[in-house]
């Protein structure tokens, strides 16, 4: 599977993936202002640690790792962020452009992101980005797949949720 067909695949659920099929009230209080607004860039920061993660598995950050990433990032939090709720918000793109990418090149530890993770039910939703940017490259080598299996266990993902993510994007 070429990386072309799994950004596509992963741009069609990507903010679904990141933000749930419902509004983006995050605080569920019947309206998007700005705890709706930096909870968003939270949860992109996340998502920007979990691939800046996988990017730094085998110590080193490809180019083509960083580019993939920001296409993704840029078609899913960048897209959500739009003009007005970040003027609402008072901040620029360029200053959530700046956030993100710190997050992906100094990540949260697993541990932060495990804990945020089962606090807002994105276990299997952060799996599924670690296996996006695992085949940016195309190929999964040995290191990649250790870190799959230890992020698997962080996430506490069973054994048929990991497979059933797995097949949606890894090579067998």
């Amino acid at each position: 599977m070429i990386w072309g067909v799994i950004i596509e695949k992963a741009l069609d659920v990507g903010t679904e993936l990141l933000f749930g099929d419902d509004d983006l009230d995050m605080d569920d209080d019947g309206d998007v202002d700005n705890d709706d607004v930096e909870l968003i860039i939270q949860r992109c920061e996340m998502s920007a640690s979990v691939m800046g993660l996988v990017a730094q598995v085998d110590g080193e950050v490809a180019e083509e790792e960083e580019d993939q990433a920001w296409e993704f990032l840029n078609n899913t939090c960048l897209k959500t962020l739009t003009k007005d709720l970040l003027k609402q918000a008072n901040i620029s793109k360029k200053e959530i452009k700046k956030r993100l990418m710190k997050k992906f090149t100094e990540p949260y530890s697993f541990k932060q992101i495990a804990r945020y993770a089962e606090a807002n039910d994105m276990e299997e939703n952060f799996y599924e980005l670690a296996c996006i940017m695992v085949m940016a490259d195309g190929v999964v080598d040995d290191e990649e797949k250790e870190f799959l299996d230890d992020f698997a266990k962080k996430m506490d993902l069973i054994r048929y949720d990991k497979k059933r993510i797995e097949r949606k994007y890894l090579k067998s």
